[in-house]
């Protein structure tokens, strides 16, 4: 009930977006896979961080993940039909699509509701040693977040508008900007105070983790778009750059956001 709560909670506003509609009609079978592909990756992340079990092993992980994913695939399936956006006389391939492109969402909710709720379980996973598992968690939670947000923004139309308008300035800007934001979110808000004995861990450090944090988020940011067809690889690699630049931001932000969240 925990998943299913936090799948409606944070997934819902996509449910009722028209451009994820589309996308489950005219995706085509590889980039279907490549999403399928991502949301799997996102939910292991948040899974291997914080899950909704104390088992801390691979099996449990990969088995909370499945289940988050078969929890996001199911909600969709159930709106979808109540918002009469899936019939049984549609093609076997658009049904599927449409389940697929609001499993993403829907199935991230899941995991970020039990990270930002799960109370002292939560915690209990949350209580790990060792610079790898640090860094492990904080690159888990950074793209969960950045593909929970990002992916709610790469379907629409706002993206190459900005991109097309934008020159080699805004773009310096923006990417500024967002390295500003990230920063700001995880250790200027007083949202959340990192603590280690001795030196931080490995990529911990304030500088370092926003600059890895950002780079992470750009790769997020073009996986996303290639998987919600604003790009292809026919595409100018400039062309691509910009559109990285400018989901980067809310993808930035989504990340900051996961990590506050462990």
């Amino acid at each position: 009930m925990r998943a299913f709560s936090g799948a409606y909670l944070f997934g819902i506003p996509l449910l009722y977006t028209m451009e994820m509609w589309w996308l489950g009609e005219f995706a085509e079978p590889h980039r279907l896979l490549s999403m399928l592909a991502v949301t799997f990756a996102a939910n292991f992340g948040m899974a291997l961080a914080i899950g909704f079990r104390r088992e801390d092993s691979f099996s449990s992980t990969l088995e909370q993940t499945v289940d988050a994913v078969a929890v996001g695939a199911l909600a969709g399936t159930i709106v979808l039909l109540a918002l009469d956006q899936l019939a049984l006389d549609d093609p076997p391939l658009t049904v599927l699509a449409k389940i697929v492109t609001q499993a993403l969402p829907l199935s991230l909710g899941a995991s970020i509701a039990n990270a930002i709720f799960g109370g002292d379980r939560a915690k209990e996973r949350i209580a790990v040693q060792g610079t790898w598992r640090h860094l492990a968690n904080d690159v888990g939670a950074t793209v969960t977040g950045a593909v929970f947000v990002s992916a709610a923004i790469a379907p629409t139309e706002e993206i190459p508008m900005l991109a097309a308008h934008m020159g080699y300035v805004h773009l310096l800007a923006l990417i500024a900007l967002s390295l500003a934001i990230g920063y700001g979110i995880v250790f200027a808000s007083g949202f959340s105070a990192r603590e280690f004995d001795g030196q931080p861990p490995l990529f911990q450090d304030p500088v370092a983790e926003t600059t890895l944090a950002y780079l992470v988020s750009l790769l997020v940011s073009v996986v996303v778009l290639f998987v919600t067809q604003q790009i292809t690889g026919a595409d100018r690699p400039l062309w691509i750059l910009e559109q990285t630049v400018v989901l980067g931001l809310p993808a930035m932000i989504g990340g900051a956001a996961g990590r506050l969240a462990i």
